[in-house]
């Protein structure tokens, strides 16, 4: 007859079995002694760490384990310590031996939140040179953060919306922040004139009441003398101005 016991001690969890010889007219056979046999469960958790923000690699998993200490650590990532650090999401197994040479083993899992959404909106054209138009900002992220910035435009009003007005051609970038977490999205709008003005031959509508400075085209004619050269500088500009 085996009868089950738990039991339980500061550092492990354990059963015990009593092992009792029974004769085979199920007579207990006298002198027969009981046996008493105590297994140790060794059982092993982690503290997990997700990553902080979705593609990041700064996860962590610090393993625990209820045996008699020292421990040894297996991973499935080929390490040996207690705590894997700079994980990237995905599953993880560790393997624990204690000092009694008992094991244990479990799985862990690294999650990432979701892709902070940053939109920045169709790109833009001016008709007119000193034109001014409105970036079209949006993100499916709740409770969004807007933030605009520019290295060769001018934002004139609201940068820190989802829709600021600019009054220059250039490049805007719209950075988005989800204020649960910290963790940013980024996309970027163009904003460029309806006719190139960079030749100085070139056609540029000039709204009423504004003005434009044409690119200066500078032509060289070299004039020989008897010691020098004397180089004179003739700027030529065309430029045909249509009022819109």
């Amino acid at each position: 007859m085996l009868k089950t016991f738990r039991c339980y001690n500061r550092t492990v969890v354990c059963k015990t079995f009593f092992r009792r010889i029974i004769g085979g007219d199920a007579c207990i056979l006298a002198g027969a002694a009981d046996q008493v046999v105590t297994v140790r469960i060794v059982t092993v958790t982690a503290d997990v760490n997700n990553v902080t923000c979705n593609g990041a690699h700064d996860g962590s998993i610090t393993a625990h384990s209820d045996g008699v200490a020292p421990f040894t650590y297996d991973w499935n990532t080929g390490d040996h310590t207690q705590t894997l650090s700079g994980l990237a999401p995905g599953t993880y197994t560790v393997t624990v031996t204690d000092n009694g040479n008992c094991t244990a083993s479990n799985i862990f899992t690294i999650s990432e939140p979701p892709v902070v959404n940053a939109n920045a909106g169709q790109d833009k054209q001016f008709l007119c040179v000193a034109g001014s138009t409105t970036l079209d900002g949006s993100s499916t992220t709740a409770n969004a953060q807007f933030a605009w910035t520019t290295t060769d435009g001018n934002i004139s009003l609201n940068p820190n919306s989802a829709t600021p007005t600019v009054n220059a051609v250039g490049t805007y970038v719209l950075t988005v922040t989800n204020p649960l977490n910290g963790c940013i999205g980024r996309d970027t709008a163009y904003v460029t004139l309806s006719t190139a003005n960079s030749s100085s031959n070139t056609t540029v509508p000039i709204c009423l009441g504004q003005s434009y400075t044409p690119p200066v085209r500078a032509q060289h004619r070299q004039q020989p003398v008897r010691m020098s050269l004397i180089f004179r500088i003739k700027l030529v500009v065309t430029v045909r101005l249509q009022l819109n």
